[in-house]
């Protein structure tokens, strides 16, 4: 069990509400936190319980502090030291390019991905000092997601059990199989967990183009927008 009663979970929201100054309801504690054992669709770790290195995963909903980040990043990123640095750093890149396509597809800031802005600080000091250890009883590491909307919330786990149901349907290598416990808690170096959900949405896009040009689909010089049965569509199947 993550957090160790009712009355200690209902203790860490409060904190984390009275430092955004949100409501309790706009702020839960996600995945493997909440339900008690992995989803991930990786064999390693599927069906995990959850132990006593997991961290936590908090989930913040609020526009407001969404749009105040986004700004933040949008001025960072504009600072033409940031930039340079963007492209001679492989980390900064890649939380870059992971910044974009978390904001594009959820609506959300993850809290890993985030340059140094005022609002990285001000979680990092709020996270630090939450009394994790006080409702936990082990100082667990704890992570936030930052979302938009309440949809966010909606295609983030809509599209973790496409690919769950997904793995279980391939035909190579497919994803065990539940059973009635949970499996005993392992740990393991973090997976590459971007890199899976990558794939498959990969494997998803190039059996789609495929399907379109069957179609006669006629695409633009750089990929990103083409034209069938009348219409002008983006990448996405998004009619324009």
């Amino acid at each position: 069990m993550a957090i160790q009663s009712h009355k200690k979970h209902y203790e860490l929201l409060h904190y984390f509400a009275a430092k955004f100054n949100l409501h309790p309801n706009c702020l839960f504690f996600k995945g493997s936190t909440k339900i008690g054992f992995s989803i991930a669709p990786d064999s390693r770790k599927l069906w995990m319980e959850y132990g006593p290195e997991s961290d936590l995963d908090l989930a913040i909903v609020d526009p407001i502090l969404f749009e105040r980040v986004d700004d933040q990043i949008g001025h960072w990123e504009r600072e033409p030291k940031n930039r340079g640095e963007l492209f001679k750093n492989h980390r900064l890149l890649k939380s870059h390019r992971n910044r974009i396509y978390q904001k594009g597809k959820y609506g959300c800031f993850r809290f890993f991905d985030l340059p140094d802005i005022d609002c990285m600080k001000e979680l990092s000091e709020c996270l630090n000092k939450a009394p994790i250890l006080e409702c936990c009883e082990v100082d667990r590491p704890i992570s936030a997601f930052i979302f938009k909307n309440w949809w966010g919330v909606y295609e983030r786990y809509d599209y973790d059990l496409h690919c769950l149901c997904k793995g279980f349907a391939k035909i190579t290598d497919p994803l065990p199989v539940g059973e009635d416990k949970p499996r005993p808690h392992v740990e393991l170096v973090d997976g590459n967990y971007d890199e899976i959900i990558l794939e498959i949405e990969l494997d998803e896009r190039s059996a789609r183009i495929n399907e379109l040009e069957m179609r006669g689909a006629v695409w633009d010089s750089e990929g990103q927008y083409y034209s069938c049965d009348g219409g002008v569509y983006d990448a996405d199947g998004e009619l324009l």
